[in-house]
């Protein structure tokens, strides 16, 4: 058994009337917004079916912010997820958007469809910095020749 049909949205958000953002939310077959609620198809291997046709809406996405806080206060750099309440359903909970706290446990999601939904907070690990830029006239770490 298949779980057929997804659209994990539009990846190019249309502006709408008023500045709004258009977007095309998650879509299960027919046209569920769950996996939970959406129909499995059997289909054996090499198979063809016709007949499976969806409608994906096109909906205002609304802006979703907020500050992350903790016991110690604001909660720094940790990564957040979005998701669709299931009814419990955990096991094929698709996220709909990710994020990340910033330097002050702020956080804004752009694009969400309307709904019900549960953010959920991770702890990332810090691992270094992302980039190391170049000292000047060398590769990163190093000295331009002649200059000790």
């Amino acid at each position: 058994e298949w779980m057929v049909g997804v659209s994990n949205g539009d990846p190019q958000p249309m502006p709408g009337p008023n500045g709004a953002l258009l977007i095309h939310p998650t879509t299960f077959y027919p046209s569920a917004r769950t996996s939970g609620e959406a129909t499995l198809i059997t289909l054996a291997a090499g198979a063809d079916r016709g007949g499976i046709d969806m409608t994906l809406p096109l909906v205002q996405g609304m802006r979703v912010s907020g500050v992350l806080t903790g016991p110690d206060g604001p909660a720094v750099n940790y990564g957040l997820r979005i998701s669709p309440v299931s009814g419990g359903d955990v096991a094929f909970e698709i996220p709909i958007v990710y994020g990340m706290t910033d330097s002050r446990g702020r956080f804004a999601f752009l694009g969400v469809p309307p709904g019900a939904y549960v953010i959920r907070a991770y702890r990332v690990q810090p691992f270094g910095p992302l980039f190391v830029p170049p000292t000047a006239g060398g590769a990163p770490g190093t000295t331009p020749a002649g200059r000790r």
